[in-house]
């Protein structure tokens, strides 16, 4: 394979990372404020510790963190912004083989990738502490393991896939024992109704099982939670209550109805405080901890030392266990909320930059804007004015008008893309009509992030789809090439192009 075109992609991508740089400044910003993370001091102090009582997120993306703090001073940060920038080095390198495989040329596989790099969410979220470029990095490499373990086999390259997916679940709640167990067999099963059960890999994915599940049964010996993240209660109550901005002017009577049952002692004294302020409506009840010491402060510390209140204090669990309670009885007595505050949340997911999450766009602004004029994600202020009947349809005309048409039809046409294939992948290779199944897995991931987010969570889901973007990317290039294939003259191929067996 000629390597010559992937190799001045990266080195194009590495080239205008230090021109932003030294030209505009772009740094690398670590929030101490993240709800995320740990307090700071005892990262630095008593890392192991409170890594192993944080029960409010898995522990590598603190752990990340904490490794930072324990390099000489001054070091810290241009460690962390190195290491960002090379998961988006490795993968533009990734989505280079992954083009290769769906037969795109060197040369225009070189040049898509570099593209990918060069994009404006790609340089910004290299350059905010955040899961998303180590989540972009591992679904690649997951993508391209399970390809060529279906096609090749070889319990190395599965044991890759479940690497993959365990590094994510140890630093994501998002990616949940369940969804890993049903990904993996299915990537072992289908390999196995081929080609013969496969039981170094079978023994494989429950040793890698196992691991995850050590997070799950820590918290549930510790805490009684059978969870990776004892938020769940609260972000659900988030798309359960119209507490969001604007919702007291969209639900006025539901709020006050809210209020009276919450007097009448119909919800839980949690709910009271979370309207007020959801994620820090615990800090005023909660109580300090019996006999708190230095080596439990990670739990009983109601502030951190930015000044944030302490997401990790044991208040937190019994107050996101209340709201669970609450979120629920509020959908059975107000669905309209819940309705509309996802219908809002596709919408930011479908139509809105990534980038424009959180005032990131301002990092590189000019940047930004040349790419949204290049590719047309400006907001369709066309339909202002424009009447629907219904809260929930009123949402989606509403977020319409900030949203991108193009960018809009892009994503749905990727996801569409995605799960078609991996549908006729999924029926070819059972069949043994074809050797490979590029987007078995690719399909899983999409339909991961399509769903749980929007149904659970309801904002920064524009920041939540750029960790599935590459997929769409490759998924709209390999489809764009397949069709300029079937209308070319005298080609009567498959839509979808095939290597050769």
């Amino acid at each position: 394979m000629n390597e010559r075109p992937l190799w001045l992609a990266l080195a194009v991508c590495i080239l205008v990372r230090i021109v932003l740089e030294v030209r505009y400044g772009l740094g690398f910003d670590v929030d101490v404020k993240l709800w995320q993370l740990v307090d700071v001091e005892l990262l630095r102090d008593d890392p192991l510790r409170s890594l192993f009582l944080m029960h409010a997120q898995p522990p590598l993306f603190n752990a990340l963190y904490a490794l930072s703090l324990r390099l000489p001073e001054g070091l810290g940060v241009p460690f962390l912004h190195l290491v960002f920038q090379a998961t988006s080095i490795v993968s533009v390198a990734l989505i280079y083989l992954l083009l290769r495989r769906a037969r795109v040329g060197p040369v225009g596989a070189a040049i898509a990738a570099g593209l990918f790099g060069i994009l404006p969410q790609t340089l910004i979220f290299e350059s905010v502490f955040n899961y998303a470029p180590f989540e972009v990095m591992f679904l690649l490499g997951g993508m391209l393991l399970a390809a060529r373990y279906l096609e090749e086999g070889g319990v190395a390259r599965f044991a890759g896939l479940c690497a993959c997916l365990v590094i994510l679940a140890f630093m994501r709640s998002l990616f949940h024992i369940g969804w890993i167990a049903v990904a993996l067999l299915a990537v072992w099963s289908l390999r196995s109704w081929r080609h013969g059960r496969d039981s170094r890999a079978l023994a494989v994915l429950v040793v890698s099982l196992a691991l995850v599940s050590s997070i799950y049964f820590k918290n549930l010996k510790l805490y009684g939670a059978f969870a990776a993240s004892t938020w769940e209660g609260i972000a659900l109550t988030q798309l359960a209550a119209p507490i969001l901005p604007g919702d007291p002017v969209k639900f006025p009577q539901v709020l006050s109805d809210i209020r009276q049952r919450i007097d009448r002692g119909e919800f839980s004294p949690a709910l009271k405080g979370a309207i007020t302020d959801l994620w820090y409506g615990w800090v005023e009840a909660a109580k300090d901890c019996p006999q708190m010491d230095e080596k439990r402060a990670v739990l009983c510390a109601r502030v951190r030392a930015s000044g944030e209140p302490n997401m990790n204090h044991l208040a937190v669990i019994e107050y996101s266990h209340q709201l669970g309670g609450d979120a629920r009885r509020l959908l059975q007595l107000y669905p309209q909320v819940y309705l509309n505050h996802v219908a809002a949340s596709v919408m930011t997911f479908l139509g809105t930059p990534s980038w424009h999450y959180r005032g990131f766009d301002n990092l590189l602004p000019r940047y930004c804007d040349f790419w949204n004029d290049v590719l047309l994600y400006h907001p369709n202020r066309g339909l202002r004015g424009m009447q629907a009947p219904g809260q929930i349809w009123g949402s989606v005309v509403n977020r319409l008008t900030g949203s991108s048409v193009p960018l809009i039809l892009l994503v749905v046409t990727g996801i569409v893309l995605v799960l078609w294939r991996g549908a006729a992948d999924l029926v070819a290779y059972g069949r043994g009509r074809r050797p490979t199944a590029d987007w078995i897995f690719p399909t899983f991931v999409v339909l991961l992030y399509a769903t749980i987010p929007n149904l659970t969570n309801g904002v920064e889901t524009q920041r939540i789809r750029y960790s599935i973007e590459p997929i769409l990317y490759i998924a709209l290039i390999a489809g764009g090439l397949a069709l300029a294939r079937r209308f070319a003259p005298s080609n009567g191929r498959s839509p979808w192009p095939r290597r050769p067996q």
